[in-house]
């Protein structure tokens, strides 16, 4: 038999069973590929900070490692959330008993602290110096982030 001889019936192909996918809904934060995504997941993300941040402190004299995680959003009201993320990034934390006890804190309102950080901010005078303006999205375009140290990095995906 050639896969031209292949019969599937398209109904049972795409069919989804939700009885053992309720279990794992939430493990796509994590793995996104369980949906297809290439993009990388929560734990993911966590590693790439932590040792963006880990190469920072090599190349200077302070000896600071983050040491509390915050966590805002509405996701962040997930149960467990909490200790999976402990879990995830235990094996990236430098070696010591001072790392076994990184505090991961979720947000009083997780719902709504965010935007009222981001209000606060908004509403603060030093504000408009991290801002984009007009004349820099003309001159940069729209795919242009401005560097500043309460963002991200941001590199131009060359791929």
């Amino acid at each position: 038999m050639g896969v031209t001889d292949l019969r599937v019936d398209l109904d049972q192909f795409y069919q989804i069973h939700v009885d053992t996918e309720l279990m794992r809904s939430h493990e796509v934060l994590f793995q996104p590929s369980f949906m297809g995504s290439s993009e990388a997941g929560l734990s993911d993300c966590l590693e790439f900070v932590l040792r963006d941040t880990s190469r920072l402190l090599d190349n200077s004299s302070d000896p600071s490692f983050p040491q509390k995680i915050y966590l805002t959003g509405g996701v962040a009201a997930l149960p467990g959330l909490v200790d999976r993320i402990r879990y995830d990034i235990r094996p990236l934390l430098p070696v010591g008993s001072k790392w076994d006890n990184i505090e991961v804190i979720v947000a009083a309102n997780p719902h709504l602290d965010a935007w009222h950080g981001a209000r606060h901010f908004a509403n603060s005078p030093y504000a408009e110096q991290y801002y984009t303006t007009k004349q820099m999205y003309e001159e940069y375009g729209s795919y242009y982030f401005k560097d500043h140290p309460l963002g991200n990095r941001y590199w131009i995906n060359t791929n």
